[in-house]
């Protein structure tokens, strides 16, 4: 990976673990991340979007350094339960560019 797009990955995954650990319109996900025993203030969000019917899609790496792949529905309701939430296998780490790129982070900054 050159260095441009690597450079871009980090600012990317680290604007996205600031929103994750501070921002309110997160914090149903840092709920529902905790429900699944992950403590937000030391996980990384490496990938988000979020649809026209309010259900966002992300990655995120617990402590340990275990990658999971989810779906939720955060239609501002009481609920913040997943409706998928996967362990994402090695393999399909080149789907997603930031996770490679987040483990080196938290290899880095320990």
């Amino acid at each position: 990976m050159d260095e441009n797009k690597r450079r871009n990955l980090v600012v990317q995954i680290d604007e996205l673990t600031d929103m994750l650990r501070n921002e309110d319109d997160f914090e149903s996900l840092r709920a529902a991340l905790s429900d699944k025993g992950i403590d937000a203030a030391s996980a990384l969000l490496v990938w988000f979007c979020e649809d026209e019917e309010l259900k966002d899609y992300g990655v995120v790496i617990d402590s340990r350094g275990i990658a999971y792949e989810y779906s939720r529905d955060n239609d501002g309701g009481w609920s913040h339960a997943f409706l998928s939430w996967t362990e994402l296998p090695t393999e399909r780490f080149d789907e997603f560019p930031s996770v490679a790129v987040a483990l080196e982070l938290r290899s880095e900054r320990r």
